[in-house]
């Protein structure tokens, strides 16, 4: 009876390496692989714009929690008892005044109140896809229509659960499996099939994650040439 030979097992340096990299990712604590869950604490998920949702920062979502509250303060009706009355070009000095402080208060206030997506960890190993080939062995536009040009490209790749002599990356992906179908059952919706991101095998289990990246960025007009 033919036996089965157990993977080479990797030098003890090359362990102690991998553990270096995986106490680094566990001190982020954004690390997908954590045991203690650490993330959980510090993203959220917050609409953007119409039925959309983004995982962000749980740091940023209270900072526009406190803008949104203050600006809603700042802007409720003084009552009329208060109010001064003041001559026509009186109030559209004025308004004009308003006008510029707000501008500025605003612009100033928001480059700091902004939603800051979460930036997750985790170790894989890529398996399929063209990450590794930059023009993802384009063909012209495809059947469907969602690459209708090259800028509109999309590179993927898919990754894999490390090899089992890939310690302790190997036994962190059990709890990566945990936190990913954690992550997305807070934004699931009931009955809903689930595609995308979360590769599932022939028993709806996770067995691999599938990344999209978008090549390019839709520069502002009137740029100088490398800032595209």
């Amino acid at each position: 009876m033919a036996t089965r030979t157990p993977p080479p097992s990797q030098p003890s340096s090359f362990t102690e390496h991998l553990q270096d990299i995986r106490e680094d990712l566990i001190d982020s604590g954004m690390y997908l692989g954590d045991i203690h869950n650490a993330f959980r604490r510090e993203v959220t998920w917050r609409h953007v714009g119409y039925g959309k949702k983004i995982l962000v920062t749980k740091e940023s979502a209270s900072a526009v929690d406190a803008k949104r509250q203050a600006d809603a303060i700042a802007t409720a009706t003084v009552p009329e008892d208060f109010a001064s009355v003041k001559s026509e070009d009186e109030n559209r000095a004025d308004s004009r005044s308003a006008s510029v402080s707000s501008t500025v208060t605003d612009s100033s206030d928001e480059a700091g109140t902004e939603l800051v997506p979460a930036q997750l960890s985790v170790v894989l190993q890529c398996s399929r896809g063209s990450w590794l080939t930059p023009c993802d062995f384009w063909n012209g536009p495809t059947e469907d229509g969602f690459e209708k040009k090259f800028a509109d490209l999309k590179i993927s790749v898919v990754g894999d659960r490390p090899p089992h002599n890939f310690q302790p990356f190997y036994d962190d992906f059990r709890v990566v499996r945990e936190n990913v179908a954690w992550l997305m059952n807070q934004v699931k919706v009931r009955g809903a099939a689930c595609k995308g991101f979360a590769v599932q095998d022939d028993s709806a289990n996770l067995s691999a994650l599938r990344f999209r990246h978008k090549l390019f960025e839709v520069s502002s007009f009137g740029s100088p040439p490398g800032n595209a």
